[in-house]
């Protein structure tokens, strides 16, 4: 099993995508795997770009989708025009492609039978990229995770688009407007993911004692505007200002005694309805679920990284789904998350992109997440 990664930023897309195949060529000689991002920049261009990966590699699975940054090699490019890729030379792996139109998929039952088809047996990873405007990964989640039982899931919803309106994904020689694909790994591969938060919970923990989908009506029995407005008033006054910067609230993923950074799926408060009943937040929420306020902070978010990086060993390849709310945004410099990795973990084939929600199990349960950074790392099976 072997890995390389190749990013490049020329102005021409020819160049660029040329670039890419010569470094995958040089390291690989033929791939079976070329996971492919980039930018809007490209857009023009883009199915002849995929089209272009896949005649120099006719026998490779290419997949991959547009992103708003991409990263490789230890590097992050956000803004700026740019491809990056990671190639694998799998023997024995078997790669299971498709691609899932929510306009065709009826119930969660029909989901996940879709699922199930196509990855067939013995699977040991899945990845899924899907398109936020066009499918509702958050619905359809519950079945992938029942039709990929014990695996690990992981990947992200694309990113870029400057306006409402599908985005692009990659499969094979084709670029499709919107829906999701996946790719499952069976056979001799061992997958494993690292989900590393970007916020911490600050004030009390709250639960939410009255709710309707992603209202909260009441908190801890009471208004839940009167109820947010004394939290943010007993907050320090950097934590007011962090607050301030984004508007956020946790959301327990699991029951527990008690609750620390990394233990809620962070959602934004998009504030009070036209009605005037409750809090709108970017997600559904659930009656006597524990809530807590989170605050964007590089140190902790840095923290956190560093922590689950700790001990890890290397593997052959990695892909790496980051936040557009984490890269120089967050923290005020570039490469961050990939540097981490690089100097925690080693110098491994890596690439990856900016997300519009990272999708990674915790505690066992897959969820999609915000601000956060989702490795998957392949390797050879340890037995």
């Amino acid at each position: 099993m072997q890995f390389a990664s190749s990013i490049r930023t020329d102005r021409r897309p020819n160049d660029a995508v040329q670039g890419i195949v010569d470094d995958l060529e040089e390291a690989l000689g033929t791939p079976d795997l070329v996971v492919l991002f980039c930018t809007p920049h490209h857009a023009p261009s883009r199915s002849g770009l995929v089209a272009e990966v896949q005649r120099a590699f006719p026998d490779a699975v290419v997949i991959g989708s547009v992103g708003a940054g991409v990263l490789g090699e230890g590097l992050e490019h956000e803004g700026v025009s740019a491809i990056s890729a990671l190639g694998g030379r799998l023997p024995g792996v078997e790669l299971r492609p498709f691609h899932l139109d929510q306009a065709l998929l009826g119930t969660a039952a029909d989901a996940a039978k879709a699922v199930s088809d196509a990855l067939g047996n013995d699977t040991r990873g899945l990845m899924v990229l899907s398109d936020p405007f066009t499918f509702d990964l958050g619905a359809v989640l519950p079945a992938i995770e029942a039709a990929a039982s014990g695996v690990p899931v992981f990947g992200a919803q694309a990113s870029g688009s400057q306006s409402p309106g599908p985005h692009e994904l990659f499969l094979r020689d084709r670029v499709h407007g919107g829906g999701l694909v996946g790719l499952g790994f069976g056979g001799p591969i061992e997958v494993s993911t690292i989900v590393a938060h970007g916020c911490r919970p600050v004030g009390p923990p709250m639960f939410v004692t009255s709710c309707q989908g992603n209202r909260i009506l009441e908190l801890d029995g009471k208004p839940p505007t009167d109820v947010l407005r004394q939290v943010y008033e007993d907050l320090t006054p950097s934590d007011q200002l962090r607050f301030q910067r984004g508007q956020l609230l946790g959301v327990q993923m699991r029951d527990q005694d008690a609750y620390e950074q990394g233990d809620f799926l962070v959602r934004h408060i998009l504030g009070v309805p036209p009605d005037g009943r409750g809090v709108a937040l970017g997600g559904s929420v659930e009656r006597y679920a524990v809530v807590q306020l989170q605050v964007r902070d590089a140190a902790s978010a840095h923290e956190d990284l560093i922590h689950r990086l700790s001990g890890v060993q290397p593997p052959a390849g990695a892909l790496l789904f980051t936040c557009l709310g984490r890269g120089r945004g967050l923290y005020g410099e570039p490469h961050h998350d990939s540097r981490c990795f690089y100097e925690e973990v080693a110098p491994t084939p890596l690439a990856g992109l900016f997300a519009n929600g990272e999708i990674g199990s915790v505690h066992g349960e897959l969820f999609v997440h915000g601000y956060t950074s989702v490795f998957a790392l392949f390797d050879e099976p340890k037995d």
